[in-house]
């Protein structure tokens, strides 16, 4: 698979009306603006009203402006303006884009180069003083993801799709399920699923490196709309809390989404102010899709279960039975209290099931566990990853595939730059490669090397880049 970055090959083409209408439909169109002579400049009233019939919304348009200002020719030409493609990075303009002004670091020049490559009109919660259309609303995140959606004919609503956020393991939880889907299809004469993680993007034609967790919405939606016209039908995508925080993914629905672990992270001026922040950010996964997966060992899980039982989602809890094998595990996990609590506290006890993982061991062929009583193995080290092989089990699970064929993806899991593990010949030397970047993952991480290697020294080397939190 290449990593060249493949093109949408549909010729995707809307008019400045149909945004238009649908920004008022949405309540987050302020104004419309035609240019800097203001020769038509209409309310969101106004805009709402005008008929929806493009050959007449030009002429409608006009007859609502007061005082006889309006131009009906220009008005008519505006209206049908045609936009052939949406970006919020100047640098990647064509001619007939609508460039979004957005992000609190924009500034005009950024627009103004738009315009000089070929922008016919663009979205902003600020007009500005050049000669093009505007589309001015209240929420330009919002309106991006809205008008993304539209542009691009809806293809979140044409793919089954798994979403996955958590403190740590993201990445790793999206490749395990991407590998049991694999399976899954390959074994129905299907293509594979797609990915839409942190570390790459695969939409049926292409690999190549990710540059966000979660890409903005625009972006994102153009990814998944490459995965509909490569012919896939389902796809896993990683979500950040950024994204859920700043609505990149925006009236998406996914078919199961999952949240299994929360831990300090993100947490600076530029990205969450608080805790509380970074928290009421993950949770808005729940209001996202249909089943909710999550554990029962992760702190604030009763708040986790509320929030998805009070946004109408089917709740399975990930839970460990008590009399596994290492010990450790079973400590950090307080399975038998939470086992306890889940089957009394929980408010909503028929739409919620159990799966239950049970007899983890270890050896050199890998780690193995059983989940509601199955066998299941990944190559992978580390007890953690077990928890998110779980959620690749449970997704399998409630998509309808045999554990015959869940345990044959679960096998093939490879992760580039996740619990990589590498020993000498003599056995005598290993190392560990990980993503290991929070405390959270760190205390993951050596928690569970030292469990498979208790009487190793055990050296850590840690790097970061910088300018994160």
């Amino acid at each position: 698979m290449s990593e060249k970055e493949s093109v949408v090959s549909q010729n995707y083409v809307h008019t400045f009306h149909e945004f238009l209408r649908l920004l008022a439909a949405e309540k987050l169109l302020q104004r419309v603006t035609s240019d800097t002579d203001s020769s038509f400049d209409f309310s969101l009233e106004l805009a709402a009203s005008v008929d929806t019939d493009e050959n007449t919304a030009g002429n409608a348009i006009a007859e609502k402006i007061t005082a006889g200002k309006a131009d009906i020719k220009k008005a008519a030409q505006v209206a049908k303006l045609e936009i052939t493609d949406l970006t919020f990075d100047s640098r990647k303009v064509q001619p007939g884009t609508l460039f979004i002004c957005k992000g609190a670091n924009f500034k005009e020049e950024y627009l103004k180069s738009a315009i000089a490559q070929g922008a016919v009109a663009y979205l902003s919660e600020i007009a500005y003083d050049v000669n093009i259309p505007a589309l001015i609303v209240s929420d330009v995140r919002k309106a991006m993801a809205v008008a993304a959606r539209h542009f691009f004919d809806y293809p979140d609503e044409k793919l089954d799709l798994i979403g996955v956020t958590a403190t740590k393991g993201k990445s790793t939880t999206v490749y395990m399920i991407k590998a049991v889907f694999d399976a899954a299809l390959a074994a129905k004469g299907k293509k594979p699923c797609g990915l839409l993680s942190g570390i790459e993007i695969f939409d049926g034609k292409t690999t190549r490196a990710a540059q966000l967790t979660t890409d903005e919405s625009v972006e994102l939606i153009r990814n998944l709309a490459r995965c509909v016209e490569n012919g896939l039908s389902h796809c896993v995508v990683e979500i950040s809390s950024q994204a859920l925080k700043y609505d990149r993914v925006a009236g998406i629905n996914f078919a199961t989404c999952s949240f299994i672990n929360i831990g300090r992270d993100h947490i600076s001026p530029q990205e969450h102010p608080d805790f509380a922040d970074y928290f009421a950010a993950k949770l808005r996964i729940t209001e996202h899709t249909e089943n909710f997966i999550y554990s029962a060992a992760m702190d604030y899980a009763a708040q986790v279960r509320e929030k998805a039982n009070h946004d109408g989602a089917k709740t399975y809890v990930i839970s460990f039975a008590s009399g596994k094998t290492d010990s450790s595990v079973q400590a950090n996990l307080q399975a038998q209290q939470w086992q306890t609590d889940l089957l009394s506290a929980t408010g909503n006890l028929q739409a919620q099931s159990v799966f239950l993982v049970s007899n983890i061991h270890s050896d050199s062929a890998g780690s193995h566990f059983k989940v509601n009583g199955e066998p299941y193995t990944i190559t992978m080290p580390g007890l953690f990853n077990i928890e998110n092989a779980a959620v690749a089990v449970a997704c399998g699970t409630l998509a309808g595939f045999a554990p015959a064929t869940i345990a044959q993806g679960l096998r093939q899991v490879r992760v580039p730059g996740r619990s990589e593990l590498t020993s000498t010949a003599d056995g005598k030397l290993h190392c560990f490669v990980d993503y290991a970047h929070n405390a959270l993952s760190f205390e993951k991480a050596l928690h569970s090397l030292r469990a498979l290697y208790p009487d190793a020294h055990l050296t850590a080397l840690f790097g970061a880049p910088g300018n994160k939190a």
